[in-house]
């Protein structure tokens, strides 16, 4: 496995790696792709009250990479088509902004299996995420 094979920031690409050891690739999967675009949120003036109202109700203490875990968890279930553009209109998400992250998800797996990681997930388990995160983003950790 080589970090330049992965089309990521060395960090968020070790992270990836590292989340490989720690059976937590499909959430690292994901985690990736909410961090390629800039933003999910749909911001209008006047609505900045509504706004962080629905972010609090995805927010979690654990931090910003499980949020997007349960963000992308809700978005899923939901299914395609108009009622995912409509759970997105209701929590204020950017649609658009979401396939990006379902393309860029999809293009992350092909180079995961490209570079021998085997694709595993921790369920509902935040704490190896979170550990591949640190191990990626804090060089001493």
């Amino acid at each position: 496995m080589h970090l330049a094979e992965l089309p990521l920031e060395p960090q968020l690409g070790k992270a990836l790696l590292v989340s490989g050891e720690l059976g937590c690739v499909e959430e690292m999967l994901t985690v990736a792709a909410y961090l390629q675009v800039q933003s999910i949120w749909v911001t209008s003036r006047g609505r900045q009250k509504l706004l962080d109202e629905v972010k609090e109700r995805f927010a979690v203490a654990e931090g910003d990479a499980v949020t997007a875990l349960n963000i992308h968890a809700a978005y899923c279930r939901v299914g395609g088509g108009g009622r995912a553009r409509a759970f997105a209109e209701k929590h204020m998400l950017s649609h658009r902004a979401l396939v990006r992250v379902a393309d860029i998800r999809q293009q992350l797996a092909r180079h995961v299996r490209r570079v021998g990681l085997v694709e595993s997930s921790a369920g509902r388990d935040a704490t190896p995420v979170r550990r591949a995160m640190t191990a990626g983003f804090f060089a001493n950790a």
